[in-house]
């Protein structure tokens, strides 16, 4: 089956606006795949409908990914939705943000102030510390001008712990891979050089030199 997606991002209402254009259903993760894994599958399935780049709106899609994880969680299927709307127009770091993700029964934690991106690299790859459908989020030190605001601000990021979720074609399908990144957000592998701008990383896409997450 082929899924097509077109996503359109509505300035008005902050939203991601997403048709599948032929009605076709999205499959189910292999029967393997269960628990928490098997929610993150679903959304992943749901929300992304299969391997993509992203778009930078990581927020949005971490937060709908999110979302969606905790409904698929609780086996509320009938309460998911694409395009849920996130506070402070989807921007990472904000309190407004936070707030959403705390209204689907997350809890903030501030990992350090002022760590270097090879710290923070190595906290993230330790897979130890995190659960499926954990949210990371980060402030770094690049400042760049937004048009939108007229000044000048800092890059946040933010990205969705999956436990290693790869495409898989043949089912079509996102399922439990060893080598897969362990990371998401709108891109599905949450794709980035590594430090020395060769080769794919593992998922943990960071900005600049030193960030507080």
């Amino acid at each position: 089956m082929t899924i097509t997606k077109k996503y359109v991002y509505d300035q008005s209402t902050g939203k991601i606006i997403e048709s599948i254009t032929n009605n076709t259903p999205i499959n189910e993760p292999p029967l393997g795949v269960t628990g928490d894994a098997r929610a993150m599958a679903s959304a992943m399935n749901y929300v992304l409908g299969g391997p993509r780049k992203g778009e930078g709106l990581c927020n949005r899609y971490t937060y709908n990914l999110a979302y969606n994880y905790t409904k698929f969680r609780a086996g509320k299927k009938n309460e998911t939705k694409r395009g849920a709307t996130i506070g402070s127009n989807g921007n990472a770091g904000t309190e407004a943000a936070f707030k959403s993700y705390e209204a689907l029964g997350y809890s903030k934690y501030q990992v350090g102030y002022g760590m270097t991106i090879k710290k923070i690299d190595d906290y993230l790859s330790d897979y130890s510390k995190f659960n499926v459908g954990d949210v990371i989020q980060y402030r770094s030190d690049i400042q760049v001008f937004k048009p939108k605001q007229n000044k000048f601000d800092f890059l946040y990021h933010a990205q969705i712990y999956t436990g290693g979720m790869g495409w898989n074609s043949s089912i079509k399908s996102f399922t439990l891979m060893p080598k897969a990144a362990r990371y998401a957000t709108d891109d599905s592998t949450n794709f980035r050089l590594n430090n020395n701008n060769s080769g794919k990383g593992a998922g943990n896409f960071l900005y600049g030199k030193y960030a507080d997450i």
